[in-house]
C-alpha cells in the first residue's frame, strides 16, 4: 500500500471550518465509478471479485515480512479490517493468534471461511483508508512507516488478459501504443508450470507499512 495524500484535498471543511472526514470518503469513492462506500453496487463489485482473490498465490515473502514488522507477542489477538479473503488472517491464526476478521463483502468472507475450514468469521464495513489517516493526525497519534519488498511476476491466464491488464496500467497515447505493442511482443510467454501467460522478468514490489502505537 502507497499512500500519497495532499493535504488540501483531503480537507472538506464545513461552516465551522472542521474537517469532515466522512464527507471525504464519500466524495472519494462517488467519483471512482465504483459504487459508494457500502452501497449494494459496491458490495456486489467486491463479491465477484472473491473467487479470484482466494485463488491468487500468496506474495512471495510478503506475509512473512509483515507478520515480522507487526512485532506480535506469542497469542497476541489481532482485528483484521478488510480481511478479504484471508490472505492475513489464515497465517496470523496459523501462527497461534486469535484473529477478529472483518469485511463488508459476503463473497469474501465466504472465500475466508473455507480457506480456514468453517472458522466463524465477524461480519463489518470498510472505510477509506485516508480518512483514518486524518482523522489519526487530528488527534495527534502519528504514525510509524517501515517497508516491505519481494519479487513479483505479472500473470494473467489468458494473453489477452495480460494485454488489456497492462494497457491500463500503462495507459499509452496514440504515439506510445505501438512501442507498448512490440515491448508485449517480446516480454509475453507462456509459463507451463503455472499455466499463465507472464511478463518474462520480475519486478520489486514494494509495500509502505503504516503503523500507529494504541493506548
Amino acid at each position: 500500500m502507497a499512500l500519497n495524500a495532499n493535504s488540501e484535498s483531503l480537507q472538506d471543511k464545513g461552516t465551522s471550518g472542521a474537517v469532515s472526514y466522512e464527507a471525504r470518503w464519500r466524495q472519494v469513492f462517488s467519483s471512482s465509478g465504483e459504487g459508494a462506500p457500502g452501497s449494494p453496487e459496491s458490495k456486489a463489485r467486491w463479491d465477484r471479485k472473491a473467487p479470484s482473490f482466494a485463488r491468487k498465490p500468496t506474495r512471495s515473502g510478503y506475509i512473512s515480512q509483515l507478520i515480522e514488522r507487526l512485532g506480535l507477542g506469542v497469542g497476541e489477538s489481532v482485528f483484521d479490517m478488510g480481511c478479504g479473503s484471508g490472505t492475513l488472517a489464515i497465517p496470523l491464526a496459523l501462527a497461534g493468534h486469535d484473529v477478529i476478521a472483518v469485511d463488508f463483502s459476503d463473497g469474501m468472507l465466504g472465500e475466508l471461511q473455507r480457506g480456514a475450514r468453517g472458522k466463524p468469521v465477524g461480519s463489518g464495513a470498510l472505510q477509506e483508508l485516508s480518512c483514518f489517516v486524518g482523522h489519526l493526525f487530528s488527534i495527534g497519534r502519528r504514525p510509524r512507516i517501515d517497508y516491505i519488498e519481494y519479487p513479483s511476476r505479472t500473470c494473467r491466464s489468458t494473453e489477452a488478459a495480460l494485454r488489456d491488464d497492462m494497457r491500463g496500467i500503462c495507459k499509452p497515447a496514440e504515439d506510445e501504443v505501438t512501442a507498448l505493442e512490440a515491448f508485449l511482443d517480446e516480454h509475453i510467454a507462456f509459463d507451463s508450470q503455472s499455466g499463465m501467460y507472464c511478463l518474462d522478468y520480475d519486478r520489486i514490489d514494494r509495500w509502505a507499512l503504516v503503523c500507529w502505537p494504541v493506548g
